[in-house]
């Protein structure tokens, strides 16, 4: 579904909604300054951006070689760390 969206290069109705929610920091004191907004996006969004953001950051940093030997979770052809522990 989310491939869609990105083939489509238009978003989902759903995903240009979101809720905000304003929690107190303090419980019985609810002045402006003492709230906590959280915004609340629909779950397949998440996860979109955060699997969007998470391949473009690795080949940014793989381009720059940022990353060391010992990374090698989510990198394709990863070298492989030389020391043991």
């Amino acid at each position: 579904m989310t491939l869609l969206a990105v083939l489509r290069a238009r978003p989902y109705e759903r995903w240009c909604r979101d809720l905000e929610v304003m929690l107190e920091k303090e419980p019985g004191n609810p002045l402006l300054h003492r709230l906590r907004i959280i915004c609340l996006y629909e779950a397949d969004y998440n996860l979109y951006l955060k699997q969007m953001w998470a391949k473009r950051a690795v080949r940014h940093a793989e381009d720059h070689n940022c990353l060391g030997n010992e990374q090698g979770g989510s990198r394709p052809n990863a070298p492989q760390s030389t020391s043991r522990t």
